[in-house]
């Protein structure tokens, strides 16, 4: 890397990378934040410790056939809070109509923090929330 902190970034066109049937294209985006790590447990007796900082942000640039203008289904803008002051985790979603193609920018920002039990049932459902199918899912349909 040249800087601090490292940036990586990379651009693919994948051959059959997307289902169509009819008029309808689906796809999953490429690459996600998924899910936080060590939040696997629906219950817990003992408070949660986040120790580190954590920082991630992926960016999907998606340009789509040019017949393919219709977006039905796209992940939503969102702004996820973790309690305790715990961080952010933020989902922007930007469409240009001109280039057929739309952006999705999710962000996290986590910092050291101790939850209770009761605070992790919020962590709990954020985490169900950034591992949603609906996070990474895509339909689109022809004009």
């Amino acid at each position: 890397f040249d800087s601090y902190p490292g940036k990586e970034s990379f651009s693919v066109k994948i051959k059959n990378f997307a289902v169509v049937a009819g008029d309808k294209m689906y796809f999953d985006l490429p690459q996600t934040v998924g899910g936080l790590a060590g939040v696997k447990s629906n219950k817990r007796t003992n408070p949660y410790s986040q120790s580190n900082y954590n920082r991630l942000r992926v960016e999907n640039i998606i340009r789509l056939p040019k017949d393919f203008t219709q977006i039905e289904i796209i992940p939503n803008k969102s702004n996820l809070v973790i309690p305790n002051k715990g961080g952010k985790i933020k989902t922007n979603v930007n469409r240009d109509v001109e280039k057929n193609e739309f952006y999705i920018m999710q962000k996290i920002n986590l910092k050291p923090t101790i939850l209770s039990v009761e605070n992790y049932k919020e962590l709990l459902q954020i985490e169900k929330n950034l591992s949603h199918p609906s996070t990474r899912a895509v339909l689109v349909g022809k004009k």
